[in-house]
This record gives C-alpha cells, sequence and structure tokens, in this order.
C-alpha cells in the first residue's frame, strides 16, 4: 500500500507540472521557470507567439493607400462669351441678397452646375451657398409612365455667388477658402478624402498639359459638389475646349484608379493653397465650414507661403512665381 501512495504522489506531481506549464499565457519573456519540464514546453510557445509591433506610429506606405476604381468627370469655369446673343432674364444673388447681376438662361445655369463663372466683363463669379433669394421657379420637361412629355414646374432653393479677388483666386475657390489650381485640383466626396489629401491618379500621367509638359498624376483634393458622392472624382479644367483634349488622352476614359498619398505625389500638398483666414471670402457650411472658423489640415501649412502657379506643369515642385491675373 506505501509502494502505491508513493507512486500517486508522484503521479499527480508530474502531472500538476504539465498542466501548469501548458495553461500559462503566451509571453515574448524569458521563461522564469528552469526546470526540464518547462524547458521542453516553452520553446515552442514562444517561437509561435505573435511579434510585439514596434512602439511609435507606423511609418507612411511609399505605394499609398490604394482607393479602387473612381468615375472621373471634368468641372471647369463658366465663360459668358461662349453664350452668345442670350437676353438678361435670370438673377444672380450674393451671400446678403443683393443682385450681383443679370444674366442669360444658359450661362445661368452653367454656373449654377460648375459652380465658377466669369462674366462678359471679367467679374468672377464663385458658388457661396443657398437659400440668398426668393426661391427660382424651374420648368421641366419629364416623361410620365406611359412615356409621354410632361411639363413640370418645381420651386428650387436660390444659390448665392460670391465676387472674388482675382489676384487670390484666378481661377476660383473650393471648400474651406482653397485656391482652384487648373490640372491640379480634383473635387471629392469629402467624407471619404479630407480637404488638402494628395491623390495619385495614373490614368493622367503622360497627359500633356497647354504648356507643352505632361502631367504626372498628381493632385489635391480641395473641393466637393452636390453631386459627388462616393467613389467620383471631378476634375477641374480652364475650359470646357481643354477638357475635351484633355479627356481625349485618357486611357481609360471616365474610369481610373486612385491611390491616396503616394509618396511620390507628398509635394502636391502645397497645391492646397489658400491666402491668410482675414483675406478669404466666407462662405456656405454646405459648401465647407466657413473658412475663417476652420482650422488648417494636417501636414506643412503652405498659407504664408507664395502661391503655386495656377496653371501648373509637370514639375517635381509647384512654381512659387508670383500670382497670375486671370485669363481673359
Amino acid at each position: 500500500m506505501s509502494l502505491w501512495r508513493s507512486f500517486a504522489r508522484r503521479l499527480a506531481s508530474t502531472s500538476l507540472l504539465g498542466v501548469a506549464v501548458a495553461a500559462s499565457p503566451v509571453s515574448a519573456d524569458p521563461p522564469s521557470v528552469t526546470s526540464a519540464a518547462t524547458a521542453a514546453v516553452a520553446p515552442a510557445a514562444i517561437t509561435t507567439s505573435a511579434p510585439v509591433p514596434p512602439s511609435g506610429p507606423a511609418a507612411p506606405d511609399p505605394a499609398g493607400e490604394a482607393l479602387g476604381d473612381f468615375r472621373m468627370t471634368f468641372y471647369w469655369v463658366a465663360d459668358e462669351k461662349e453664350y452668345p446673343g442670350e437676353r438678361p432674364v435670370e438673377r444672380i444673388h450674393g451671400r446678403d441678397g443683393d443682385v450681383l447681376g443679370t444674366f442669360g438662361e444658359r450661362f445661368a445655369r452653367a454656373l449654377r452646375m460648375e459652380g465658377t463663372g466669369r462674366t462678359a466683363g471679367g467679374t468672377l463669379l464663385n458658388w457661396a451657398g443657398r437659400h440668398c433669394g426668393p426661391p427660382r421657379r424651374v420648368v421641366e420637361r419629364v416623361r410620365d409612365r406611359r412615356g409621354r412629355l410632361r411639363r413640370q414646374v418645381r420651386m428650387e432653393p436660390t444659390s448665392c455667388f460670391v465676387a472674388l479677388d482675382p489676384t487670390r483666386y484666378p481661377f476660383g475657390m473650393g471648400v474651406q477658402g482653397y485656391r482652384l489650381i487648373p490640372y491640379r485640383t480634383v473635387a471629392v466626396d469629402l467624407s471619404r478624402i479630407p480637404p488638402a489629401t494628395p491623390l495619385f491618379v495614373p490614368e493622367m500621367v503622360g497627359v500633356r498639359l497647354p504648356d507643352g509638359t505632361r502631367h504626372d498624376g498628381c493632385v489635391v483634393a480641395v473641393d466637393t459638389g452636390g453631386g459627388i458622392r462616393g467613389a467620383r472624382l471631378d476634375f477641374f479644367v480652364p475650359t470646357q475646349a481643354e477638357f475635351r483634349e484633355a479627356f481625349r488622352q485618357l486611357p481609360r476614359r471616365s474610369q481610373i484608379t486612385v491611390v491616396r498619398e503616394p509618396a511620390r505625389c507628398a509635394y502636391a500638398r502645397a497645391y492646397a493653397w489658400r491666402p491668410p483666414a482675414a483675406e478669404r471670402p466666407v462662405i456656405d457650411p454646405a459648401h465647407g465650414e466657413p473658412v475663417d472658423a476652420v482650422a488648417s489640415p494636417p501636414g506643412p501649412s503652405v498659407e504664408s507661403s507664395p502661391a503655386p502657379s495656377p496653371v501648373a506643369s509637370a514639375a517635381p515642385e509647384p512654381s512659387p512665381a508670383a500670382t497670375p491675373t486671370p485669363a481673359p
């Protein structure tokens, strides 16, 4: 009987040691138990544990974040001179309800659609909100269930506009007071891509620009629009004629690939330029918060730097030349 009890005590001691080693949590720390049984189990447990992540923020990915396929569209500055012979019938209101001018119906429609327009006299008007005047009466022709055209009348809020300083905004203003720069500015869904984010569009690489250089695919998101939702990128060009030329050169036309903040396009953040807060027009919160109440976006500030050239080339750095006057 004494031999049986001695054997049972030895068996229990060995089993408890094995359970204690197997149930211990996996740790990257060196094992503290130095018995032969622990040494036989601990090395396997340590080598299969996950590596400890390095302390501090992760290094940025030089390749950037692939956002997938986007639908590409274009927008430009509406020009009253492209609508000759129109009878001035539609008033354009400022933010205070004052009338900035009376224009033809087609130019007024283009102005509301593009967000920026140049009058025949050279004044640059930029979208700045809604509900600045009496509601507009809109007459449309729609098809009913039988496919017949019917006349439909609806009322919509009046869009507000502001006259821009051409020395600050030669081609228009985006969200939060950022300047629109042809061939570098894009409008995006800001809930998906924050303002002042550099982007890379491979399909734009090699597109010939008006100055003879070729695009490098780097753009910056500083604008948005009411119809821009989800995977859509609206590319800014100065005129409708230049849109046709750029669109003709795209290999995939309306379908593009977008990469967020690759290292090759880090310099494009400088194209997210805006003047000091005191010199920016106040716009409606629906088009970005009032610019005098918005903090600068992440990244180096360029507000006190010279403005980059409005017609951007494929050079690796934006030109710090003096601000040019708007095109006639």
